[in-house]
């Protein structure tokens, strides 16, 4: 089966990372047979050497590339503008729905095309889109979640003690994450409680929200124990979270909207518990195991509350739940999710 992966921007980001990750998982024999193409290239290209194919192609090009290599089946992510020249050629098209952001939801307004099978990462993004219909209830939508590498992320490894426990935020400086209300809850615990507040990543960020988040820090007088990291590299957050769980403390999520949550899983994984909105697929990874608190956007007392009870939970208490956690990341390993992956493009394709 001769598979195509398509999306708009080739930039190693949650997207491209994602791809990598359900790859290794592949038999070889499955991943040759796997073509990764890209509208644009912006540096993504190199992590997949030694995976697959990669080719760049859009409008003309993309239907060129798709007369000259002959995909069984297409697989799309939010990128619309790769239906409509693979349904012209009969191929069937799998459609997958990984943004929540409404920019990007946009093409479902007037959405004049369908596909054979559509997949979401979580039982949040399915009911999102079932609920706003976008997705009608008699197109086949399944739920595929993300890959967690749990070689990597794991509770065992390298890990410092440190004496205050950190409040852990990640993400971009964007609307969507949410980061202001992460700042004021972090400030209203720092008020009671010797805490570290950490806030990693904001690169990409234009100079403003970089610079509303030190006035946010200051006017909370956090500045002496705020640290913020614009960019900490992949291999490195592993020891980050573990570090953080080490100490005692917690990832604080406040996003207004997640189709997964990969920062959750991540800590999840390592042992960190956490503090999140209801976003993603945190609740199902979190469910029954008393090691994640949830709260409602914008309720930051209720937050701060919560953050506290996270801090003072007895190390074995959180041992005991974060083994519970880790039982139900199980259904995102790497391995099962390429392989369910691989079984449900099957389902749709003409060649097993």
């Amino acid at each position: 089966m001769k598979i195509f992966i398509c999306y708009r921007y080739g930039i190693l980001g949650g997207c491209a990372s994602q791809l990598v990750q359900r790859l290794r998982g592949m038999t070889p024999e499955a991943r040759s047979q796997v073509t990764i193409v890209f509208g644009e290239e912006h540096g993504a290209s190199p992590a997949f050497d030694g995976l697959c194919d990669v080719r760049i192609a859009k409008g003309g090009a993309f239907g060129s590339l798709l007369d000259e290599l002959g995909p069984d089946v297409v697989s799309i992510i939010d990128s619309p503008e790769f239906v409509a020249p693979s349904r012209r050629r009969g191929i069937p098209v799998c459609f997958e729905v990984h943004t929540t952001v409404e920019r990007g939801l946009a093409h479902f307004a007037d959405r004049d095309w369908t596909a054979d099978l559509w997949l979401v990462p979580s039982e949040f993004s399915r009911d999102m889109v079932r609920r706003r219909g976008f997705i009608k209830e008699d197109e086949r939508l399944e739920l595929l979640p993300n890959c967690l590498d749990t070689a990597m992320f794991m509770p065992d490894g390298d890990a410092r003690r440190l004496e205050s426990p950190p409040i852990v935020w990640v993400g971009k400086l964007d609307e969507h994450k949410n980061w202001r209300d992460a700042v004021d809850v972090m400030g209203r615990v720092a008020a009671t409680r010797d805490v570290q507040c950490w806030v990693v990543g904001g690169v990409t960020a234009p100079p403003q929200p970089m610079r509303e988040l030190i006035g946010a820090a200051r006017r909370h007088d956090l500045l002496g124990r705020f640290h913020w990291w614009p960019q900490v590299e992949y291999h490195h957050m592993p020891y980050l979270y573990r570090t953080a769980a080490a100490s005692g403390g917690c990832m604080l999520i406040t996003s207004i909207a997640e189709s997964f949550g990969m920062c959750a899983a991540e800590a999840l994984a390592c042992g960190l518990p956490i503090v999140s909105t209801p976003v993603g697929a945190i609740e199902e990874m979190t469910d029954g195991s008393g090691f994640g608190a949830l709260f409602d956007h914008g309720d930051i007392p209720l937050a701060a509350d919560e953050v506290v009870a996270c801090l003072d939970e007895p190390s074995e208490q959180r041992s005991e739940a974060a083994e519970r956690c880790r039982g139900l990341l199980k259904s995102c390993d790497t391995v099962a999710v390429a392989s369910k992956f691989m079984d449900l493009l099957s389902s749709i394709s003409s060649e097993p």
